[in-house]
């Protein structure tokens, strides 16, 4: 083969791993992943560093334990049993299923958060624009939101405060986020509401002091 067609050939083949998604198996333990172009596949019972992905998502297979979980342009899915130190993403969803746990905080900017039973962050979880819903979910920090609906249900609790940040202006009163706390379920701080928000508290839940602060000029 001509030095040009192997350049050719060398050329190909790395644009096209550029765009694949990174599959880690579970042979032992791996180190950090960044990946710009694709997502990243951690299998099950994989123990890993740091996951980076600039576009494309991230998803951890059952049992596995990550460090700092970061993408810009992707959600992170999560399946059963997984550990992880933080999870941050720029325009994507953090989904977890049963007995996730995080050593930090959970972040989105536009994407929402949901964790199902057994979930444990030991942080605060926020979103700007993004609902939180938290299915019998333990959370030692707090819960801030701009635009988005929080539910604490099924047990779940929060051991610092709930905030609705201030938003500037909103368009109709259909748009105004909810808050939803049924009746098993605990906030130990307080509610801070900066904004209209539609409150939905069920008889029997153990929710802190409810502070308004702003002006209802709607």
């Amino acid at each position: 083969m001509s030095s040009p067609a192997k350049i050719i050939l060398a050329l190909t083949f790395i644009v096209t791993l550029s765009g694949c998604v990174i599959r880690v198996n579970a042979q032992g333990n791996g180190g950090n992943v960044d990946k710009v172009m694709g997502g990243i596949d951690i299998e099950r019972g994989r123990s890993v560093g740091d996951l980076s992905s600039v576009n494309g998502g991230i998803t951890l297979k059952d049992d596995v334990h990550a460090g700092n979980v970061s993408t810009v342009n992707g959600s992170v899915t999560v399946h059963d049993h997984v550990s992880v130190d933080s999870i941050k993403t720029t325009n994507g969803a953090i989904r977890a299923d049963r007995d996730f746990s995080s050593n930090g905080d959970l972040k989105t900017v536009n994407g929402s958060v949901k964790l199902r039973q057994g979930g444990y962050v030991d942080g605060s979880i926020a979103t700007v624009n993004g609902a939180i819903d938290l299915n019998h979910v333990r959370v030692t920090h707090d819960l801030e939101t701009l635009n988005g609906d929080v539910s604490v249900r099924n047990g779940s609790e929060i051991d610092g405060d709930v905030t609705f940040k201030h938003v500037h202006h909103r368009y109709s009163r259909d748009s105004r986020p909810t808050l939803t706390v049924d009746s098993d379920s605990i906030i130990k701080g307080t509610i801070y509401i900066y904004q209209p928000v539609d409150v939905h508290i069920a008889a029997g839940a153990h929710v802190g002091n409810l502070v308004k602060r702003y002006d209802d000029v709607e």
